[in-house]
Parts: C-alpha cells; structure tokens; sequence
C-alpha cells in the first residue's frame, strides 16, 4: 500500500502581510545630495586625475573594422566603379535628356511632351520641360558624406565645415567598411 506523503506548501510571502505603504509624491522623491558633498566629490575628482594626461586616447589603427565584411567593401567599391564606367558607355549610345529647370530625366532621342515640371518658374513655362543632353550626375545622383579620418573623435563644427573633405557617400562607407584608398 502507498503511504500518505505529508504536502507542505512553502511561500516566501506570508498570506496575511501588510501591504506596502502608500507614499505621497513628495516623499518619493530620493534625498537631494547637498551641494557641499558634490563640489568636495568634484575636487577630489580633480586631484585624482592631476597626473593623468588631459588629451583623448588616440584612435584604434583601423577603428572598428569588421574582418568579415572587408572583402564585401571591395566588391562594393568596384561595383561602383564598374557602375560609373559602364553608365558613362551607355551614356554615348543611348540619348538621355534632363530638364534643366528640374531633376526629371528622360532615356529617349526626344523628351517627353507631358506638362509636368515643377521647377523654378514652371507657372511661366505652363509646366513644359526644357530638355538638354544630360550628364552622369543627372543620372546617378552625387550624394556626399564628411570623409573622417577618425570616426570616434571630436564632432565636426558649424565654422569647420568647409574644410573638412568631403567624398560620395558609397566610397565613404566603403572606406570605414575596410577599404584602403591612396
């Protein structure tokens, strides 16, 4: 015969306790630290970091490179590369036309005769398109990103703007991907 086995049930929260006491949002509110204690932390902060050198740590050699992804970077650098040239052969076979009031473009020996610019004194034109041979940048639109020879380091400024070089987008992210340009 099977023996009754006695059933403890074990709660770390007893049945009866008192619920946790209801607080006014005043009384919420953690203890302010005085501001004696945050300026005597500040200065000790100070004395402690007194023989420490002040500049930044200069960056890692190749930043934050993923190995694996190096070779993708190159095959999407001479993708671009390939793209431009091809589209530059394709350019002088087949005509492409460009509005020179908007950035419509037309593939085609003549532009299309619909009313649809929306260019600077479109309302004048009646909407027509003014349609001129076209060029690579009309077709693949340049977009350019700040080439930063270090990606952690200092933001760049509204008065440095100017002076920091600027590359397509695609060869920058290609560059921080692994790719090594001259």
């Amino acid at each position: 015969m099977s023996k009754a086995l006695p059933f403890v049930v074990r709660s770390d929260h007893p049945q009866n306790a008192d619920a946790p006491k209801q607080y006014s949002k005043r009384e919420k509110k953690p203890f302010p630290v005085p501001i004696v204690d945050l300026r005597r932390a500040a200065r000790e902060r100070v004395k402690n970091n007194k023989d420490k050198p002040k500049r930044p740590l200069p960056p890692p050699k190749n930043g934050m490179v993923v190995k694996s992804l190096v070779p993708l970077a190159y095959k999407v650098y001479n993708a671009r590369i390939r793209l431009i040239n091809n589209l530059h052969r394709l350019m002088k076979v087949v005509r492409v036309n460009a509005c020179g009031w908007c950035n419509e473009i037309h593939v085609g020996p003549y532009g299309h005769p619909f009313k649809s610019c929306k260019g600077p004194s479109a309302s004048q034109r009646k909407g027509h398109h003014e349609w001129t041979n076209s060029v690579l940048e009309d077709v693949i639109v340049p977009l350019e990103a700040y080439h930063l020879y270090d990606r952690l380091g200092k933001r760049i400024r509204h008065d440095e703007r100017f002076t920091i070089p600027r590359v397509p987008a695609v060869v920058e992210l290609c560059i921080q991907g692994g790719v090594e340009i001259p």
